[in-house]
C-alpha cells in the first residue's frame, strides 16, 4: 500500500510536496532499479539491493521506547541525541517519514576517500617519510591516456599543477574521460609528496613520441602505466623501445608497466595437420579457430572486441603472408560464420610488417561467440611462431588456450625500461594477470615488482581482490616511480643508472608468496639515510659518533673515513670542519632539469 502510493506520487513529479521531510536525492534513489554496490559511496549509502542507510532527525532526543519503534522499521545502527542512523528497506521509508516527530530523512554525508595506497607500509615508505625524505627536487612525469578530475584533487591527493605542467594530446583534446593517469599521479604524490609532477597524455604512437620529447626537458623520472600489446617486436628494437633508450641516454629513468595480459595470449608454432590452410590452435582440433568471447549468459550481448596476430619475422621485411578474420558464430558450430566483424589481409611480401589487427562491435545472441581464424596466403611458415592477443576479456573462460610466457606489453621489453610487475597486497602473491617475459630475445622481465590493488581518491578504496580499487601493473608502476624519487632525493648527485641499481638492491624475493618472478622480487626500501647509529660499547680506533674534547691536530675539510653507502656520515670532525662544510653545502645548487 505504501509503496504503491509512494511511486504514484514520485512518477507524478510531486514526491517532495507529499513527503517534505524526505530529501529529494533519497526519493530519487529509491525509484531506481536495484543495484549491487561496488564503489565506496554505494556501499555506504545502498549496501544491499533495495536497502538504504539513512540519517533521521527528530524533534527531541530519542528515548529507549522510541528506539524500539524504530527497530521495528529497520536496523538502528547508531543514535546520537535526536539523530538515528538506520539501515532500512526502501518499502519502509514512507512509513518512517510519517512517524511523529520526524523532521528529516536523508542520506549520510560520505567522506571523500583519500589516496592512502596500501603499498606504502609494505614497501618501507613510512620510515623514509619519518626521516624527512619526500622526493624534494625530483621531477616525475606521468605519461598516460586519461587524467579526468586531475584538478579536482589539487591540494588533497595531488599537488596543484600549473598549465606548464600539463600537456594534452590533440587526439584526446583535454585530460580525457577516465581517471587512470590521475590515480597513478596520486600514488606517486603519496610516496613522494614534494616531488614535482608533470602530466601528459596520448592517443596514438606519434603522440606518445611527442609527449616523451615534451617530458624529456622537464623530468628525471617518467612513469608510464600504459603500453602497446602485440603490435611491435618484443626484443628491444622497436620504435617505442628505442624511444625509451633515448630517454635513458638523456639521463631519465623510465618506469613502465609490464602489462596485465598474462591470460590474453596464445602462442605457438604454425601447425596445419589437415592441410586446409588454417592454423591449428590446438593439435588435432580441425576446427582451426580460437574463441575470443563467448556468450553463455542466456540473453543478447553486444560488446566491442579487439584481437591481433603477430609472428616473429622482422618488421618491415615479413615474407610469410598470414591473414586473419574475426566473426560471430554459434558456439556449437564455430566454423560457420553468422556475421563477419573484421577481415585483416595486410600484405607481407618482404616489405610488410608481420601483423594483422581486427576490431569492431559484436552482436551475440545466446550461445553465440566471437571467433578468430588465421589463414596462410603465401610464404613458408615452417617453424614460425605466432602470437594471438585477445583484447576483449582474454582466455579466462577457455584457459586451454592461455600461454603465459612472453606476454609483456611494449615498451617494457626495452633494456632500460624498468618493467614493473604487480603483487597483491592482500596475500603478496603475484597478480594472476601480471605479464611476464621472456622477451623475444630471451631476456627475463619484469625487472621488479610492486604492490597493487590499492586505494586512491579517484578510483575508490580497496575492499578485496574482487573489488580492488586501483589495480594492475598500472598501480604497481607509480609505486616504483615514487620509490625512485625518494632514492634520488637521498642521492642528489646520482645518475639514472645509480637509481636503477639502488632500486634493484631493494628487491626482496622472499616476500612474494607465489607466482612467477624470474630474477626479480618485491621492492622494499631498507633503512633510510639519516638514521642514527648506536656507538660501540668497546673502545675502538675507528671514528665514533661521540664528541671529543681532544682537538684535532690538523683540522681538515676532508673526511677521515669512508662514508657508508647509505650516504650517512657518522665520522665526527672538529667544528671548523663543519663550518666549512656548511658553507660548501649552502653554495651547492643541484643541477635539475
Amino acid at each position: 500500500m505504501y509503496m504503491l502510493y509512494f511511486f504514484s506520487l514520485a512518477f507524478a513529479g510531486a514526491p517532495c510536496d507529499q513527503f517534505p521531510n524526505v530529501d529529494a536525492t533519497l526519493l530519487y534513489a529509491v525509484q531506481q532499479p536495484p543495484v549491487h554496490a561496488r564503489s565506496f559511496r554505494e556501499k555506504i549509502l545502498n549496501p544491499h539491493p533495495q536497502v538504504f542507510r539513512v540519517i533521521t532527525t527528530f524533534d527531541s532526543p530519542i528515548t529507549p521506547e522510541y528506539k524500539k519503534i524504530l527497530e521495528s522499521l529497520g536496523d538502528v545502527e547508531l543514535i546520537l541525541d535526536s539523530r538515528a542512523q538506520i539501515l532500512i528497506h526502501k518499502d519502509r521509508i514512507v512509513e518512517l517519514s510519517q512517524r511523529t516527530g520526524v523532521n528529516r530523512i536523508r542520506f549520510p554525508y560520505v567522506p571523500t576517500q583519500k589516496t592512502t595506497s596500501e603499498g606504502l607500509e609494505h614497501m618501507g615508505v613510512y620510515d623514509w617519510h619519518d626521516m624527512g625524505h619526500s622526493g624534494l627536487d625530483v621531477n616525475v612525469g606521468v605519461l598516460d591516456t586519461e587524467f579526468l578530475h586531475w584538478n579536482d584533487f589539487a591540494g588533497t591527493s595531488l599537488p596543484a599543477l600549473s598549465s606548464d605542467q600539463i600537456s594534452w594530446a590533440p587526439s584526446i583534446g583535454g585530460p580525457g574521460e577516465g581517471t587512470h593517469g590521475t590515480a597513478c599521479g596520486e600514488i606517486i604524490h603519496d610516496i613522494a609528496p614534494e616531488s614535482t609532477l608533470y602530466f601528459a597524455n596520448f592517443g596514438t604512437d606519434l603522440e606518445y613520441e611527442s609527449q616523451l620529447l615534451w617530458l624529456q626537458d622537464k623530468t628525471d623520472i617518467i612513469s608510464a602505466s600504459i603500453g602497446f600489446d602485440n603490435t611491435y617486436p618484443m626484443d628491444g628494437t622497436s620504435t617505442v623501445a628505442q624511444l625509451v633508450e633515448n630517454q635513458w641516454n638523456e639521463g631519465i629513468l623510465y618506469v613502465g608497466a609490464a602489462g596485465n595480459e598474462q591470460t590474453q595470449y596464445w602462442t605457438g608454432e604454425w601447425t596445419d595437420t589437415d592441410d586446409d590452410g588454417n592454423l591449428d590452435f590446438i593439435a588435432g582440433d580441425d576446427q582451426n579457430v580460437i574463441p575470443i568471447l563467448l556468450n553463455t549468459y542466456g540473453e543478447d550481448w553486444e560488446e566491442q572486441v579487439y584481437a591481433n596476430v603477430r609472428w616473429l619475422e622482422d618488421f618491415g621485411a615479413a615474407t610469410i603472408d598470414f591473414d586473419a578474420k574475426l566473426y560471430v558464430a554459434r558456439i556449437s558450430d564455430p566454423t560457420t560464420i553468422v556475421e563477419e566483424i573484421y577481415l585483416s589481409e595486410n600484405t607481407q611480401d618482404g616489405t610488410g610488417d608481420p601483423f594483422e589487427e581486427m576490431w569492431g562491435w559484436a552482436y551475440m545472441p545466446p550461445d553465440h561467440g566471437v571467433f578468430l581464424q588465421v589463414s596462410l596466403y603465401g610464404g613458408d611458415p615452417t617453424n614460425m611462431t605466432l602470437k594471438v592477443f585477445n583484447g576483449a576479456y582474454g582466455f579466462d573462460e577457455t584457459p586451454e588456450y592461455i600461454v603465459r610466457e612472453g606476454t609483456l606489453t611494449a615498451p617494457s621489453d626495452a633494456e632500460h625500461c624498468m618493467a614493473v610487475g604487480a603483487v597483491q597486497h592482500s596475500d603478496f602473491a603475484v597478480a594472476p594477470y601480471s605479464s611476464q617475459g621472456p622477451t623475444d630475445d630471451d631476456r627475463l622481465k619484469p625487472d621488479i615488482f610492486a604492490i597493487s590493488h590499492v586505494s586512491t581518491e579517484s578510483t575508490g578504496p580497496f575492499y578485496d581482490d574482487d573489488d580492488p580499487g586501483f589495480n594492475g601493473t598500472s598501480a604497481a608502476t607509480p609505486h616504483i616511480s615514487g620509490l625512485a624519487a625518494l632514492l634520488w632525493e637521498s642521492q642528489p648527485q646520482s645518475e639514472n643508472q645509480d637509481i636503477w641499481d639502488s632500486l634493484i638492491e631493494t628487491i626482496d624475493p622472499s616476500v612474494i608468496t607465489q607466482g612467477y618472478v624470474g630474477e626479480a622480487g618485491l621492492a622494499v626500501l631498507g633503512d633510510p639515510p639519516g638514521e642514527s647509529v648506536e656507538p660501540s660499547a668497546e673502545p675502538t680506533d675507528e671514528p665514533t659518533d661521540e664528541p671529543t674534547d681532544e682537538p684535532s691536530a690538523e683540522p681538515t675539510s676532508e673526511p677521515t673515513s669512508e662514508s657508508p653507502k647509505s650516504g650517512c656520515v657518522h665520522t665526527v670532525f672538529p667544528k671548523e670542519t663543519y663550518v666549512l662544510w656548511i658553507g660548501m653545502l649552502l653554495g651547492i645548487i643541484r643541477k635539475r632539469k
